[in-house]
C-alpha cells in the first residue's frame, strides 16, 4: 500500500471517540530511504511501513545498540538514519 492509498484509508477510519486519524510526515523517510533500510533490516522488519515519528519502541528492540548507534526507546528511526548517513560520509 503506498503513501497515498494509506491516507485515503485512514479517512475511512472510524473511531468510537470521534477522534481523526492521520498519519506522520513520511517527507524526510522518503530522502534517507536507503539508510531508514538498514535501521528496519537491523530491526528485523525490513518491510516496515516507517514515519519521520517512528520510533525504536515501536519494533520492540530490547539492546542499546542499533546499527551502531546507541539508542532509547524514544529514539525516531530517523535519527539513527541520520547518524548513519554521517558517519558514512566521515568514512569518505
Amino acid at each position: 500500500m503506498n503513501t497515498k492509498e494509506l491516507r485515503k484509508a485512514l479517512k475511512k477510519v472510524r473511531d468510537p471517540l470521534g477522534r481523526k486519524f492521520t498519519m506522520a510526515s513520511r517527507k524526510e523517510t522518503s530522502r534517507l530511504r536507503a539508510w531508514v533500510v538498514k535501521v528496519t533490516t537491523e530491526l528485523g522488519h525490513p518491510e516496515a511501513f516507517v514515519t519521520d515519528e517512528s520510533q525504536v519502541s515501536d519494533f520492540r528492540w530490547g539492546k542499546k545498540t542499533l546499527c551502531g548507534v546507541t539508542v532509547t526507546p524514544d529514539t525516531k528511526i530517523i535519527d539513527i538514519a541520520r547518524k548513519l548517513r554521517h558517519l558514512h560520509s566521515l568514512k569518505g
